[in-house]
């Protein structure tokens, strides 16, 4: 039996005391302070695709409207609208390629945040599920010796709301158990969808307007920083 998270830290929580025994954790503006940077890969392998800027401004207002949207959805909106080519999967493949090349470079900058590394240690029964690549994710993870902290290290292309659901009929722990921490707008429709707890971390996050989004909604944290989770 797992034991109530707040008897072990304080848990700030506007629904109370909440009992949890498997927590899901979002990558990218939760374990890594990644964002901004990830933002600025994207402009940065546009440009290496001689993208206008005005263009990289209109992609960059994109990505951070939900920067939890997989890379490849936001690329072909892109490709397809605001700047469109004549061979939109080409110019995908091309738009990842880079990408991913940027992103390699930040995640060997940065180091996972100890707060998110103190919280997997606590509960037994910790995963990360995030827009990012699984594949590319699994590889980070391993760098930095954490993989092992989590039971499982999920990614694109399986939707989030796919994996969540996984994970709690592999656990056998009951969803009112489970709490997703998270700092998108698809993090939180992926936790509303699996009806599971959601704790939106503001700390790292680029949604700009997740204060209208999650006013008055149920089941719902708003946590300003990881020491506000923690203690």
């Amino acid at each position: 039996m797992g034991l109530p998270l707040n008897s072990r830290m304080e848990f700030q929580a506007v629904y109370g005391n909440i009992p949890v025994d498997l927590v899901i954790l979002d990558c990218d503006g939760v374990i890594f302070d990644s964002n901004s940077l990830k933002t600025q890969a994207y402009a940065t392998c546009l440009r290496h695709m001689n993208v206008p800027e005005e263009k990289i401004a209109e992609y960059v207002a994109l990505h951070t409207r939900d920067a939890s949207v997989a890379r490849e959805i936001k690329f072909g909106y892109f490709f397809k609208n605001i700047y469109p080519v004549e061979d939109v999967e080409r110019a995908i493949q091309e738009a990842v390629k880079g990408y991913v090349k940027e992103c390699d470079l930040v995640y060997d900058s940065l180091e996972p945040l100890p707060e998110a590394l103190e919280l997997a240690r606590i509960c037994s029964h910790a995963h990360v599920v995030s827009g990012t690549a699984e594949a590319e994710l699994q590889i980070v993870f391993q760098n930095h010796k954490i993989d092992q902290l989590f039971r499982s290290i999920r990614g694109t292309p399986t939707k989030k709301q796919t994996h969540i659901t996984d994970i709690i009929s592999t656990s056998g722990i009951e969803a009112s158990r489970v709490l997703f921490i998270g700092d998108g707008l698809t993090d939180f429709k992926a936790a509303q969808a699996c009806g599971i707890h959601f704790c939106f971390l503001s700390q790292m996050t680029d949604w700009a307007d997740f204060a209208t989004v999650l006013n008055g909604q149920q089941h719902v944290t708003v946590c300003a920083t990881w020491s506000d989770l923690l203690h």
